[in-house]
């Protein structure tokens, strides 16, 4: 079995939705073709400081802007 690329994204946003978004990179291989690169988050922007830093330790590897 060959292993797919990624490819970095970034988050705007790290409540409701930014979790509902996550979830939908994470299944990206169970649901999209083979040719489709694996999202990999490489960042996060948020407003609430303390909230960033919440969605920082749940995102390990993720840049909190």
């Amino acid at each position: 079995m060959t292993e797919r690329k990624t490819v970095g994204v970034g988050m705007i946003g790290h409540a409701f939705m930014g979790k509902t978004h996550s979830i939908g990179y994470r299944d990206v291989p169970v649901i999209a073709p083979m040719g489709v690169p694996r999202p990999r988050l490489k960042a996060i922007y948020g407003r609430d400081t303390a909230r960033l830093e919440e969605a920082r330790k749940i995102w390990l590897g993720a840049r909190c802007l």
